[in-house]
């Protein structure tokens, strides 16, 4: 990659690809710890060598598990190749020339009584070792791990042909899901970085301001009560995550009945730390009551209520929705780009850029890398994605402080800067905090969903409007990609834009990953093809509309040869045949 770094020595006790590999990368390590003895570390080394110096020829997967090993697949490989070894030296082969038939087996039952997806990956992995056997110098297995057949079908981890397994978010989720993350980015997020720098200010200010005696703290304090008094507010509570550290400070209406100190302390300048000062609040409190938050920033209105969408920050509750708001625009730019997790949060800082179509009319789009399948540093692309998305970039701009990456911001100095990580995590905490927010006594803002085989099997019934009955949804980065593919190809002409738009190598490719069937199938779109094809381009020509491609000649040639006794109902973007 040009880094000009040294990289691992074959002797190292660790290989670190730190320099070489994207920061998205979660294991950049390779780490030889554990191995039983000296020649399985020296055969594991000259295997992983050979990996990412050869392709795997033999009885192994064709395709891109043949190809040569990148390096961001190193870690894990050798974690498999570890415990494969473990495996084998714990059915009595210590060594891969004394593996037997009937080791395999047993190894192999061990593997398929924890999990059968555990347990093709550990039988790909020995046929990759029984591949590179004639490249390891000490120790090599000498038969050929169950030849001729499959990982899947040894490990009995059957796959349904061509069905993507990976759920697509129904819209009765995915749509109040997007709606709170586009409340994020366009209202609440100006006044969340206004907040912040707010806090800045008063932390500036506190910082520098002149050291005062308690007398002189009591009489700010006493100033402090008198003016919230004559206007009718409260004292500023104790956030909510930090009163939990304190279990018998009582709770009333969900705000805890105790000053905070600090808050009030950047409000004054001061330090308010005193018994004295804490005994005066306390009784202010009890005098005038208590308030949530405390810094002046206005919040905005919430469009289904009218009310402002929440109480104002404190210091404690502005760190969560900062994160919050990484995370919404985290949603918009996956849901609405289909680039994967790795993709979206390897974007620059200047990936944002408008193009004119012929038209005249502004596109805009996004410019990254796709890691999937290419080479180590990746083949820049470009999505084609909606001014809200260029709306979160520049959100994310003045959010995160990263020199070159969208998504990093410094996290301290010595942890130093880091890109956005647990995106899984801080989707469901993102779900819940979006129900807490904007759920109303009818139902949860964000609905639960039933037990079910997936989501391709829920009923239009089985979701009502903030049903609060099944589990909350389990938010995955790559359902976001699959329900945008779903959702694209129900569009004319989907399955080549959609193909475009996820950078696939053939229309085939897509349509087997999104599914154009209501649930989502592609062995049954597959069927369809023709038909779908044909009558789509009928009701094209059929309103007055003319090709302009490359094929426009053979597709007009074609068009008077199709059947024309035969009717048409137009159902989700494009023509079925009656």
């Amino acid at each position: 990659m040009g880094t000009g770094l040294r990289g691992p020595r074959f002797a190292d006790e660790e290989w670190d690809f730190r320099p070489f590999v994207p920061r998205t990368q979660s294991q950049v390590a390779c780490d030889f710890a554990g191995v039983h003895d000296d020649i399985a570390e020296r055969t594991l080394r000259e295997y992983l060598y050979s990996r990412i110096r050869r392709g795997s020829a033999g009885d192994v997967p064709h395709g891109r598990a043949s190809r040569t090993l990148k390096i961001t697949g190193i870690c894990g490989a050798a974690l498999r190749a570890k415990a494969v070894l473990a495996t084998l030296r714990q059915v009595g082969a210590p060594r891969l020339s004394e593996v037997t038939k009937q080791h395999l087996q047993d190894a192999l039952s061990i593997w398929k009584a924890r999990s059968p997806v555990m347990a093709e990956a550990h039988v790909n992995e020995l046929k990759h070792f029984a591949a590179h056997s004639p490249f390891l110098s000490q120790d090599r297995l000498l038969i050929a791990p169950w030849p001729g057949r499959a990982a899947n079908a040894v490990a009995g981890n059957i796959r349904k042909e061509g069905e993507n397994t990976t759920k697509r978010i129904p819209e009765e989720i995915s749509g109040p899901l997007v709606k709170g993350a586009l409340f994020y980015v366009q209202h609440a997020g100006q006044d969340i970085l206004a907040a912040r720098r707010e806090l800045k200010l008063l932390e500036t200010a506190h910082a520098c301001g002149p050291r005062r005696s308690p007398g002189e703290t009591k009489a700010l304090i006493s100033a402090f009560v008198d003016q919230r008094r004559a206007e009718g507010r409260g004292i500023p509570a104790l956030a909510w995550g930090a009163a939990c550290r304190w279990p018998k400070i009582p709770v009333i209406n969900g705000v805890p009945q105790h000053p905070n100190k600090r808050m009030i302390g950047l409000l004054l300048g001061t330090i308010v730390a005193g018994q004295g000062h804490h005994e005066l609040l306390r009784r202010a409190g009890d005098e005038l009551g208590y308030e949530p938050g405390g810094l002046n920033t206005p919040m905005p209105i919430w469009p289904d209520s009218g009310r402002p969408w929440r109480s104002s920050l404190d210091p404690w509750n502005l760190r969560l929705e900062l994160g919050y708001l990484r995370t919404a625009c985290w949603i918009l730019i996956a849901f609405l780009s289909g680039a994967r997790d790795v993709e979206v949060r390897e974007l620059r800082r200047d990936c944002a850029f408008i193009d004119t179509a012929d038209d005249g009319r502004p596109r805009y789009k996004l410019r990254g890398r796709v890691f999937k399948g290419r080479k180590l540093s990746g083949d820049e692309v470009e999505w084609v994605v909606l001014n809200v998305v260029h709306q979160a970039v520049d959100i994310l701009l003045q959010l995160n402080d990263d020199p070159t990456h969208l998504f990093g911001r410094l996290t301290g100095e010595n942890a130093g800067y880091r890109l956005l990580s647990d995106v899984n995590l801080k989707l469901a905490r993102f779900r819940e905090h979006l129900s807490g927010l904007f759920s109303t006594p009818n139902g949860l803002f964000i609905p639960r969903a039933p037990v079910t085989g997936g989501a391709d099997d829920l009923d239009d019934d089985d979701l009502g409007t903030g049903s609060a009955t099944g589990l909350p949804w389990a938010f995955e980065t790559r359902q976001f990609r699959r329900t945008l593919a779903w959702h694209i190809a129900h569009q004319p002409f989907g399955i080549v834009a959609g193909a475009r738009q996820f950078h696939h190598a053939k229309t085939i490719m897509f349509e087997g990953y999104a599914g154009t069937s209501a649930s989502g199938s592609p062995p049954r779109s597959r069927r369809r093809r023709p038909s779908r094809n044909w009558t789509t381009w009928k009701i094209f020509t059929g309103t007055g509309m003319t090709a302009a491609a490359p094929a426009a000649a053979r597709l007009s040639a074609s068009t008077p040869s199709w059947p024309t006794s035969r009717s048409g109902t137009v159902s989700r973007g494009y023509c079925h045949i009656r």
